[in-house]
């Protein structure tokens, strides 16, 4: 009986663990109140970056922010590439990407500053979703996606990971 009221008790203390331990970070989606005001900034200026794509891709670029790590420039030999950082986007892939999609849905739901207070760096986590149709069928495609935000002033983006920022690497949209 002894060991029995021990293995309740831990038991419990398990059980409670696991329960609190759901409690501390945000591993899922927050609804929008649950956000700090600061947080909700971050995610907000993510969002206008991501929907801007779709409509014009300069203002897209002058999001970018200008420093010694992310640069934008046309390429000189090519002027419909353009290079960001490491990363080349095909605008006119962009183009047809965005024409060809007929349902694009960001899901922004995580703002990380590896724990620190947001002062002027943050990270915003998502999905990024599309819907396109190739040969008569329709395919829906969704990716995660990343994207590093520095304060200069204002927000500015300081770089983007997903298939998008990897060169555009979405089918061919034929």
């Amino acid at each position: 009986m002894k060991h029995f009221k021990f293995l309740v008790i831990g038991a419990l203390f398990i059980f409670l663990g696991i329960s609190l331990s759901g409690c501390g970070g945000s591993t899922g989606t927050r609804s929008p109140s649950g956000y700090s005001p600061e947080e909700r900034e971050v995610i907000d200026v993510a969002i206008a970056f991501i929907k801007t794509i779709e409509t014009d891709y300069d203002t897209v670029m002058s999001k970018i922010a200008p420093n010694e790590l992310v640069y934008y420039y046309k390429d000189p030999t090519d002027s419909t590439k353009r290079i960001i950082g490491n990363y080349q986007i095909f605008s006119d892939k962009l183009k047809a990407f965005y024409s060809a999609a007929v349902n694009i849905e960001t899901l922004l739901y995580e703002v990380s500053t590896n724990g620190e207070p947001i002062d002027d760096t943050a990270t915003v986590f998502g999905t990024f979703k599309y819907t396109y149709t190739k040969s008569g069928k329709e395919f829906t495609e969704q990716e995660p996606i990343q994207i590093g935000l520095t304060r200069h002033g204002e927000w500015k983006i300081t770089w983007l990971t997903s298939l998008l920022g990897h060169g555009l690497s979405f089918p061919s949209f034929k």
